[in-house]
């Protein structure tokens, strides 16, 4: 039985083990985090989005009937993407498809496992399965001119009868070729921390571009950084976002500085202001670095003023 772009099978024998559950940390893979592919609204709306940068492009599209992906539908990737690296550094030798409970997808995710997070599984995985995805941008030293979608053929919703009533069993998931390369050759996978799941979607957006390019430190102006982020609202409030965002192990600060415009006169846009982020370690390492040389001269001009200060008092 197909359901829009997910099939749903009827498990009439027994099932092979599962995948899940993810033992180790959830992880994500650079070539995902780079680029905005995914729609930031939890309610999905978009039917296209195209990002243009200089010789990178790509273009998604929702096929007929669904919307596409947002960010939190990436969620299943992500899962997806960690079940595989957890085989990897186990030694063993991993495969595009994953097979896991939807149980446990809730628990790494940090989502609850009421009925209607699982009724809204199947539209999830749908969009996943339907979008049409097409990029320059290579994977694995290879790409491709055509169209992709992120989960492949196979990937289904797995399920059995129990006193008449349907009862999920499984969730299969079958990668990419693109993603799938990204993860095994190219091997730029991260680990994310534990409340990455409860962040914002523009916080999980710089959390990812912080991962993919501060190392340790990363300056880019706010019109640039907005566009990567993937935020197509209005300026004011994207600045107001970056303003206040706190992503783990990161500083991210707006500063008062701007990019110089050539022949532009009058106050600067917001858009050329300077943004950077930094490892909080490296932060802190150079904090520690600052010479105490200027402190000690400004107690010995302090006491060497004391007489005038009395005189003062």
């Amino acid at each position: 039985m197909k359901k829009g772009g997910v099939t749903e099978s009827r498990a009439m024998a027994p099932l092979p083990l599962f995948d899940s559950p993810l033992l180790d940390p959830a992880n994500n893979t650079h070539a995902l985090a780079r680029y905005p592919f995914f729609q930031l609204e939890r309610n999905s709306s978009r039917r296209s989005l195209t990002f243009v940068d200089g010789d990178c492009t790509f273009t998604c599209k929702a096929v007929e009937g669904t919307n596409l992906p947002t960010i939190f539908d990436r969620d299943w990737l992500l899962y997806a993407i960690s079940i595989i690296i957890s085989k990897m550094d186990r030694g063993e030798e991993p495969s595009r498809t994953v097979m896991v409970s939807a149980h446990d997808f809730h628990r790494v995710t940090n989502r609850d496992s009421s009925s209607r997070s699982y009724s809204n599984m199947a539209a999830q995985i749908e969009r996943l399965r339907g979008a049409l995805v097409k990029t320059n941008i290579e994977t694995g030293g290879q790409g491709a001119t055509g169209f992709f979608n992120w989960l492949d053929t196979g990937t289904q919703i797995n399920y059995d009868r129990e006193n008449g009533q349907r009862r999920m069993v499984s969730v299969t998931l079958v990668l990419c070729d693109w993603l799938f390369r990204a993860i095994k050759l190219d091997a730029q996978n991260y680990r994310l921390p534990p409340d990455y799941f409860n962040l914002s979607p523009i916080d999980r957006r710089l959390y990812d571009l912080a991962r993919a390019n501060a190392t340790p430190t990363w300056e880019t102006s706010l019109g640039e950084l907005q566009k990567y982020v993937g935020s197509d609202g209005h300026a004011r409030n994207f600045k107001q976002a970056v303003s206040a965002a706190s992503i783990p192990g990161y500083a991210v600060t707006l500063t008062d500085r701007y990019i110089q415009q050539e022949g532009r006169r009058g106050r600067p846009s917001s858009e050329h202001q300077i943004v950077v982020i930094t490892q909080e370690s490296h932060k802190k390492a150079l904090t520690a670095q600052k010479p105490k040389a200027p402190a000690l001269r400004r107690r010995k001009a302090a006491r060497g003023h004391e007489g005038e200060v009395g005189t003062l008092l």
